[in-house]
């Protein structure tokens, strides 16, 4: 259990770090979504991927 535990964390950070480059080179548009602290607003975010 534990050793599934680890894998799925290190998993996560590499997934965490590659949606973080492919925000910072313009690959994912996150421009309009809001964080989720300031979510008052009703309508969802919407990320659009360039293709």
């Amino acid at each position: 259990m534990a050793a599934k535990t680890e894998t799925s964390i290190e998993n996560l950070q590499k997934y965490r770090a590659a949606l973080i480059t492919a925000v910072v080179t313009g690959k994912i548009d996150v421009r309009g979504t809001v964080h989720p602290s300031a979510a008052a607003q009703t309508t969802p975010a919407v990320v659009r991927m360039k293709v």
